[in-house]
């Protein structure tokens, strides 16, 4: 009856045993475990949120009172200025409170009051000179002949003196100071910067051209700065250039042509860019060209979308009594937020007047917000990390944040493009308890299934290990049960033959004779290989040491073998030193030459040649076989010597063979001190050496005298 194989392996068997009745449960046990400390986790991390939350909004709510509590500081000192002081009153006000940008003051019909125009002071004095009395025709004629010697003839030098000539006849005063600049060009013309520069001062102080001719007093005034430059003095012309844009910032309703204006302001700012990059400014000069800018740009604002936006959100402020506030993005690069309030006069109802002031943003962080924040963090004694943040989380002010959670706020009007940072100074306490529970959880679940696991993996690699020597010990059975069959067939069947008398031929007995003791033999080598190895496996082996010369050795062994090889058709070549005697097991070293051999003959095909080569290096003798056979794979050879190991190339295979011989030879070897080795490459050979230290005093290997 045919044997019915098992449905599956120990191994298999283990495998589900330990799935389903450790492995899973555990899973399932440190899922729930898992999720209960996450659970608590999550509570503490929202506890932990609500607080700093909490905390942002109560930081959130001080500020706003901060902020109000200086607008109506602000407020106070505009009601308390007489109102025929506004103006200068407001002026002294801006000077005095860093965080206000720009103060203005609008009428009922939303028009500029301050900053205040010159319109009055220009027309006044332009009447006054119209009733000078009307020009001079000879003055005049002079006027036209020096234009045309500086235009027509090109002679700024002839042009001067005539210049000079008119102005002492001129009548109107705006007729010589139009003479007195063009004799200021044609020292420019010359190269003659310098005097061009005292032409151009003289001209702006004698005749008043600021108040003359808004245009007339730009172009002096830019000249003789332009002047200056080309005369080398840089850092002089660059102060100049800074008080030509603050007049005309400080005047720019002075001059109704406002493209005139937008010109000069273009050309000096290229100047200004030049010097910048030339680096001749001073940091004050820069900072005065930063302060005029942005000045500039407010007025600006002012006169073109923040009156329309004021105009349409008047109706808020009326009946309050505090600022209100207009915030948001302004057509510059920075946000803007304006406060601006209406005034009533005494015993009126309605407002008259409307009052605001732009924040200048950077004094405000700096000396209101900047110390309410350590105020407040001094106040909740360093518990929390407070930081001021734009909404892009770069940190304006407070203290840089740890590596940790943080709760962000936006403030809430008029501050929307900033927020509020907050987190624990320090969360030890929570974190180190959610810490060691997560960890004790973890842990604990860890080492059981590590424990599980390795146990699964230990009875698995056991079992597979009992499976795989199990295999190796039936295919060895195997290979021994061919081994002992194939000679035994042949030494019965030819002793049978000549027993029977059947052989008659002296030269076939001969021959049949050689058969059986040749087949004896391999049946004895291999007999003697397998008791070999049960006594080694069993760590029952001897080894007889003894004084003797391993170079006769090893030329007997293989003389004895070569008979053999060269009826197989193998050339034996021997190349052996003299050595002197050595302690060694002869009989020991003779079977391992015997299995190298023996292995060299199996494993070749076509080449059939064998070098036995014995040498001395140094304080060791080496023994090595060298065929060109098949060869052994590279990722082969580190196994080739474990017992009843066989490589899986199908020409090995194919050759029978027990897996013992390579082992015993490692044995032997080890056993004299010694270590084998083993080179090869596919297709080509295979060179084994033994590799035996060369002791000559039986003490120098005494702890050789049995191996077990």
């Amino acid at each position: 009856m045919k044997r019915r194989r098992p449905i599956m392996t120990a191994r298999s068997l283990a495998i589900v045993i330990a799935v389903v009745a450790i492995i899973a449960p555990s899973l399932v046990l440190s899922y729930f475990a898992f999720q209960s400390t996450h659970d608590i986790h999550s509570r503490m991390d929202q506890l932990m949120a609500d607080g700093r939350h909490s905390e942002a909004g109560d930081i959130d709510r001080s500020l706003q009172e901060t902020v109000r509590a200086v607008e109506d500081a602000i407020l106070d000192d505009i009601v308390a200025i007489p109102p025929e002081q506004l103006p200068e009153g407001l002026s002294a006000l801006k000077a005095n409170r860093a965080i206000i940008r720009e103060l203005f003051l609008l009428d009922r019909n939303f028009q500029p009051i301050f900053p205040r125009p010159l319109a009055s002071a220009l027309s006044n004095t332009l009447t006054a000179a119209e009733e000078a009395g009307p020009r001079l025709e000879p003055a005049m004629l002079l006027l036209r002949k020096a234009a045309s010697v500086e235009f027509a003839q090109n002679s700024p030098a002839d042009a001067i003196p005539i210049y000079r000539e008119f102005v002492s006849q001129a009548r109107w005063p705006r007729d010589q100071a139009e003479a007195a600049l063009a004799v200021a060009g044609c020292l420019y013309k010359l190269g003659q910067f310098r005097e061009a520069t005292e032409q151009y001062d003289r001209a702006l102080k004698d005749y008043h051209l600021l108040v003359l001719e808004p245009t007339m007093s730009l172009l002096a005034a830019y000249q003789a700065a332009l002047s200056l430059e080309k005369a080398g003095d840089a850092a002089a012309a660059a102060e100049r250039y800074v008080a030509i844009y603050e007049d005309m910032v400080d005047g720019r309703t002075a001059d109704p042509d406002e493209h005139r204006v937008a010109f000069f302001k273009n050309r000096i700012d290229e100047a200004l860019q030049r010097l910048v990059k030339d680096s001749v400014m001073s940091s004050d000069l820069k900072e005065r060209s930063a302060r005029v800018r942005s000045r500039d740009r407010f007025l600006a604002d002012l006169r073109t979308w923040l009156i329309v936006k004021i105009k349409a959100d008047v109706p808020n402020a009326v009946g309050k009594r505090h600022f209100v506030h207009l915030f948001g993005d302004s057509p510059g690069p920075e946000p803007h937020v304006v406060a601006y309030t209406l005034l009533t006069r005494r015993g009126e109802k309605d407002w008259n007047t409307l009052v605001g002031f732009a924040f200048n943003l950077d004094a405000l962080l700096k000396q209101v917000i900047d110390a309410k924040l350590a105020e407040i963090s001094m106040r909740r004694s360093g518990l929390y990390v407070i930081a001021l943040e734009d909404l892009d989380q770069q940190r304006l002010l407070g203290e840089e944040l740890p590596e940790r959670t943080v709760t962000r706020l936006r403030l809430a009007d008029p501050f929307p493009f900033w927020q509020i940072a907050v987190t624990e100074r320090s969360s030890e306490y929570a974190e180190y308890y959610g810490k060691q529970l997560t960890w004790f959880y973890a842990s604990m679940n860890l080492v059981l299934i590590g424990v599980i696991l390795a146990g699964v993996a230990v009875v698995i690699r056991d079992i597979s290990r009992q499976e795989r020597l199990a295999q190796l010990q039936r295919d060895f059975v195997s290979s021994v049960s061919h081994e002992l069959k194939t000679p035994l067939a042949l030494i019965r069947m030819f002793g049978e033959m000549l027993s029977l008398g059947r052989v008659r031929s002296p030269e076939k007995q001969q021959e049949y004779y050689q058969i059986i003791t040749r087949e004896s033999e391999r049946l004895t080598h291999l007999i003697n290989n397998v008791l070999d190895f049960s006594r080694i496996d069993a760590g029952a082996k001897q080894y007889t040491f003894h004084m003797a010369d391993l170079t006769e050795v090893v030329r007997s062994t293989t003389e004895a073998y070569a008979l053999t090889l060269r009826r197989q058709g193998f050339e034996v070549v021997l190349h052996l030193d003299r050595l002197p005697e050595m302690w060694i097991d002869s009989d020991a070293i003779s079977q391992s030459l015997l299995n190298l051999l023996n292995n060299a003959a199996k494993y070749s095909r076509e080449r059939k040649s064998i070098i036995v080569a014995l040498r001395r290096e140094g304080g060791h003798a080496e023994l090595s076989v060298t065929d060109q056979g098949i060869g052994i794979d590279e990722a082969e050879i580190p196994r080739i010597f474990e017992k009843f190991h066989r490589a899986d190339d199908p020409l090995v295979r194919e050759t029978q063979g027990t897996g013992l011989g390579l082992s015993i030879i490692r044995h032997v070897t080890e056993a004299h001190g010694g270590q084998v080795t083993a080179k090869s490459k596919k297709g080509e050979g295979s060179t084994f050496t033994l590799i035996l230290p060369i002791r000559t005093e039986p003490e120098e290997a005494a702890g050789a005298k049995s191996t077990r």
